[in-house]
């Protein structure tokens, strides 16, 4: 089935129709097969293209993208539900056969972080992962020699996607976990904290809740999700999610009854709130990246096409209150009409002071003229994702990273506040008496060596230049400390946890180098999703250790 020309006519479909390629109409399907860039992509699939149409050879576009290795027109299709399963007709390939047959590395990563079922069998019975050991025996010298099939075995082993490993001959297997080896060597990060290994030794002894109730015992009703912030590295945050929903095998907001979010956790918060899925919520970032951040934009962007996206995604007249009292949701901004800047949380419930009807300030200057639950959600969103530079402010509100970029403190704080008020209200069934707290982070960057941050009085203009160097370095000292969410703020949320008996978990992968906060480049989100991916597989045990106290029921099973 193929639309009717007509169907085509907007000014985006004929800004790009020229750069089709011609060469693949003869195979027939509809012009997403022969696109040539996500754009004409993005343009079509608006104008109401059949995504998953095939052509005469029985393959779809995501097949002949994935065979011609264009990544950016792969994505392009995934992020906008393109069946990411579907077999071709000839063979029974799958796009993640294809994209195995091929040998693309980053394709093959793309297709395994958004759920491409690594067990999926062609018309020959091969899995993606079968086929790639085929695929390697059979290679030539010189494809040998550059370890591109060695490299495609990795990539799927290092997230759980090869099948009957310890099955494979003995002598076999044991070359492929030594190339393993030096290939994931190349993936972890060497430069850590200085406290690394006395950190890990505090998180065993909070994991194992030193003082918390067991699971026999447990009460399902102090579970705290609290997700920070991080810009486009939010996919860091779905990717965990999506992998704590598969193995526990239950929808991800069953699991808490408190989640805090600050910027980019906020809005994957008031998104899951909303009624989307992680999976919608890992493609809405793609089309945030490319609508927002892509093209020619340049800090600071145009707030238009980000407050567009906000008003389609959660609609433009809904309420902080009318999203579902369970679980209750806190979103961080900060207060930038005031000095010192102050803390907004917004709600979808009744705030503390709210129950009491006390007023934010005895000056009604100050006042802060914002009920917390009032508040329309895609302005919340957009307020606790102002970031300075980024950004312009909203009204009166700029990121909630400023002040709370690891919203864990002050989601213990909000309840310990929240249990006082019901508890003089007698309101007892209200209390909530926190049990688990389970931290994401947006991934750690590697320490590197910086020089002394030096301010002096100069005497001369090479002192000059150097005083100049030293603010610049003063200033990103500054906001390097604001926006830390994996140092202190860590060591004083895991201490409060040990002291107040509630198991405490941080999730923050290492990441070989720093992502930018408004990275586009499709290879690097790539990358960074499936790194998190393999650190998710490589901890499993750790993860599901958290199971019995946020699935009620559970019962565990084998990866």
């Amino acid at each position: 089935k193929v639309l009717s020309f007509q169907r085509y006519q907007s000014s985006a479909f004929n800004q790009h129709i020229c750069s089709v390629n011609t060469k693949d109409i003869k195979n027939g399907g509809t012009p997403l097969h022969w696109a040539t860039s996500s754009e004409i992509i993005e343009a079509l699939t608006d104008a109401g293209c059949i995504i998953d149409a095939k052509n005469f050879n029985g393959k779809t576009a995501l097949h002949i993208m994935i065979q011609k290795k264009r990544l950016d027109c792969a994505l392009a299709l995934i992020v906008r539900n393109a069946s990411i399963d579907m077999a071709d007709d000839e063979f029974g390939n799958t796009p993640l056969h294809d994209a195995v047959e091929v040998g693309h590395v980053q394709i093959i990563k793309a297709l395994l972080v958004f759920n491409a079922d690594p067990l999926a069998q062609n018309k020959q019975g091969l899995t993606p992962w079968k086929l790639a050991l085929n695929k390697y025996h059979n290679a030539s010298m010189v494809e040998s020699l550059s370890q591109t099939r060695m490299v495609v075995l990795y990539t799927l082993h290092a997230v759980g996607a090869s099948q009957n490993f310890l099955s494979i001959p003995d002598a076999e297997r044991k070359t492929y976990e030594t190339e393993f080896a030096i290939l994931e060597l190349t993936t972890k990060c060497k430069n850590l904290r200085p406290r690394t290994h006395f950190d890990t030794f505090l998180n065993s002894a909070v994991g194992l809740g030193a003082s918390c109730t067991s699971s026999n015992e447990f009460s399902f009703n102090g579970r705290l999700l609290s997700l920070d912030g991080g810009g486009i590295k939010g996919l860091v945050l779905t990717t965990i999610l999506k992998y704590m929903e598969k193995r526990y095998e239950t929808p991800i907001l069953h699991c808490f009854d408190w989640i805090a979010g600050t910027s980019t956790g906020g809005i994957l918060a008031l998104a899951l709130l909303s009624g989307k899925t992680v999976d919608e919520c890992q493609m809405l970032y793609f089309r945030l990246k490319d609508k927002v951040f892509g093209g020619e934009a340049s800090r600071p962007y145009n707030s238009a096409p980000f407050d567009k996206l906000l008003q389609q995604e959660f609609g433009n007249e809904s309420l902080m209150k009318h999203l579902p009292p369970n679980p209750k949701v806190m979103v961080t901004a900060t207060l930038a009409d005031r000095c010192p800047p102050d803390l907004m949380l917004f709600r979808n419930y009744k705030s503390a002071q709210d129950k009491m009807n006390i007023p934010d300030y005895d000056n009604p200057e100050l006042d802060s003229r914002y009920s917390s639950n009032e508040r329309r959600i895609w302005k919340a969103a957009r307020a606790s994702g102002a970031a300075p530079s980024f950004f312009r402010p909203e009204e009166c509100f700029v990121d909630g990273g400023i002040l709370s970029n690891n919203p864990s403190i002050d989601l213990l704080t909000e309840i310990t506040e929240y249990n006082v008020v019901c508890r003089f209200l007698n309101k007892e069934a209200e209390v909530c008496i926190p049990k688990v707290l389970v931290s994401l982070g947006t991934g750690l960057p590697p320490v590197k060596r910086t020089k002394v941050v030096d301010i002096f009085r100069p005497n001369n203009a090479t002192e000059t230049f150097k005083l100049f160097l030293g603010w610049d370095g003063m200033g990103k000292l500054m906001l390097d400390s604001i926006l830390d969410t994996d140092g202190r703020i860590v060591d004083r949320t895991r201490s409060w946890c040990l002291s107040s008996g509630i198991k405490y978990h941080r999730i923050s992968p290492l990441l070989l180098e720093d992502v930018e906060l408004d990275a586009t480049d499709d290879k690097i989100l790539v990358e960074l999703m499936w790194s998190v991916l393999a650190f998710c597989v490589a901890k499993d045990e750790d993860i599901m250790s958290l199971a019995p106290f946020l699935v009620e029921g559970f019962v565990h099973k084998s990866p």
